[in-house]
């Protein structure tokens, strides 16, 4: 395929999904392009307006005029409308089409790719777990509720949230349930799965927190720095994939700087749940084997074998829902490899960083002792993350300058793009 052709792919008319001469959308009547919000851009369709040809919401006319979801009861059966029409396959689909093939695959090259990048890491880390001389200790994947208890109470609360968010997220994907989304929609689950984690330091602290002031919580510090962090990787990050993976949101939302807000509220909720097993398994090294440069080394290992699969498995995840897209043919694949080592400089700089955060929280001062436990307060914290999320932008715009890829931040004037 030429560089024209694929510059085609899902470019034809950002709302439309369909764009072949045909112009079916999910296998119901002709002539007509079932996108989900557009209609088709081929000589057939000769009207594509924003909810379709046949004034329906999500479907242009066809076979399927006055059914809600267009192409359900049509022809072809499918509830989705454009999902399966010649616009959109598994990975694209959605507002505005996809640059994908119907019934696309992963092709067996990338799965290979795939399988030599992690085997490559499992490898390395063999090996580097192989020098490594053992400690006194068995060692633990949490702090100790004695000498580290608000630590503990603030990771043992997040690690019993976290199932909770995982099943409300998975239940909508599974059930396609953002079909019937519009921005509100977005905006209240994504806020609400966001409540429990921001109102937990005061409404229900525990451990130590209980008899501290809010500001001086350990779960108030915690949250305010994940809250920063991902809000930073956001309002500024998403613009490296757009630019460098042509990655675009589709889906209806109240946007800020042309990133979804609801967007903003998963990845607080979903950092929050990578850096508490991020800490889970740097504190396993660290307490399980003697310190020096071989335990720093795998410290290092680990930290960017657990920053790719973090990315990688959310990559996998993303790739089910249909509004998060890629606009050229092959960008999924590009995504799972290349896209998860670019997504997991984020991590492979957070991760360290959030693990030493506060460090002596439950340090009591002792007069005898001259080094005295540093007191971390707010605007500490806030410094903290600003400036670790400064070395995560750096990083990313090196990669951009040596994949010599101009940075368009585009500004978003309404709910669709």
């Amino acid at each position: 395929m030429s560089f024209q052709q694929k510059k085609r792919w899902g470019n034809d008319n950002r709302r439309a999904g369909g764009g072949n001469g045909n112009g079916n959308g999910g296998y119901g009547g002709s002539g007509n392009g079932f996108s989900r919000r557009g209609g088709s851009t081929s000589s057939s369709s000769g009207n594509s307006n924003r909810n379709g040809g046949g004034g329906n919401r999500r479907a242009g006319g066809g076979g399927s005029s006055g059914n809600r979801y267009g192409s359900r009861n049509s022809g072809g059966g499918n509830r989705n409308g454009a999902r399966n029409s010649s616009g959109g396959g598994r990975f694209g689909g959605g507002r505005g089409g996809g640059g994908v093939d119907v019934g696309y695959k992963l092709p067996l090259n990338v799965v290979a790719q795939m399988m030599g990048i992690f085997g490559t890491m499992v490898a390395v880390l063999i090996a580097v777990l192989y020098v490594q001389t053992p400690g006194k200790n068995d060692g633990s994947f949490f702090p100790d509720k004695k000498k580290h208890p608000s630590k503990y109470a603030y990771e043992k609360y997040v690690l019993q949230y976290t199932p909770c968010w995982m099943f409300v997220l998975g239940i909508i994907c599974v059930m396609q349930l953002y079909e019937d989304f519009d921005s509100s929609a977005y905006n209240v689950v994504c806020g609400c799965l966001a409540l429990p984690l921001m109102l937990q330091p005061h409404l229900l602290p525990t451990g130590p927190d209980e008899k501290r002031k809010w500001w001086e919580r350990y779960s108030t510090k915690a949250n305010l720095w994940i809250a920063i962090y991902s809000f930073i990787g956001n309002y500024w990050y998403t613009h490296y994939f757009y630019n460098i993976m042509n990655a675009e949101y589709t889906m209806p939302a109240t946007r800020l700087n042309n990133v979804p807000i609801p967007v903003i509220f998963a990845s607080y909720f979903c950092y929050s749940t990578y850096h508490v097993f991020s800490n889970a398994l740097m504190r396993k090294v660290e307490t399980t084997y003697e310190k020096g440069s071989a335990r720093t080394l795998l410290l290092v290992t680990v930290v960017i074998i657990a920053a790719y699969t973090a990315a990688f498995i959310e990559t996998v995840f993303c790739s089910s829902f249909p509004y998060y897209k890629f606009n050229y043919k092959n960008d999924w694949d590009m995504a799972l490899t290349s896209g998860s080592a670019l997504y997991a400089i984020y991590f492979a700089i957070s991760f360290p960083a959030f693990y030493y955060f506060d460090r002596d929280i439950d340090v009591k001062a002792d007069d005898d002792d001259k080094k005295k436990p540093r007191k971390v307060t707010l605007w500490d914290t806030a410094l903290s993350t600003c400036g670790y999320s400064m070395m995560t932008l750096m990083a990313l715009d090196f990669v951009r300058l040596y994949l010599e890829v101009p940075l368009n931040v585009k500004i978003s004037f309404n709910n669709y793009y």
